[in-house]
């Protein structure tokens, strides 16, 4: 993760992340990947999880089943929730 601030004073601090050091939560790395697009496409497509049966169908999706996985976000005070595995195994 890069934080970046082009101005002389940044508007808010770098976030801290607590959880980097608790061995509770599970830690991935990705390999780095360069796509030629945009930062909000690139976004969309992680988020968009209703595009797996069909763009991915037997690998990350199945062509029948074209409902996103289960889960969602859940916002609570300073951090957000989501599945521990949004991806059911073919």
């Amino acid at each position: 993760m890069v934080w970046v601030c082009l101005a002389d004073e940044p508007h808010f601090p770098l976030p801290e992340f607590p959880m980097c050091d608790d061995e509770r939560y599970t830690k991935v790395f990705l390999d780095r990947e360069d796509w030629r697009c945009s930062a909000p496409r690139r976004t969309e497509n992680y988020c968009d999880l209703s595009h797996l049966a069909f763009v991915h169908g037997g690998t990350l999706g199945a062509i029948g089943d074209q409902d996103p996985p289960p889960g969602g976000v859940a916002a609570t005070a300073g951090s957000a929730h989501g599945p521990r595995q949004a991806l059911a195994p073919i």
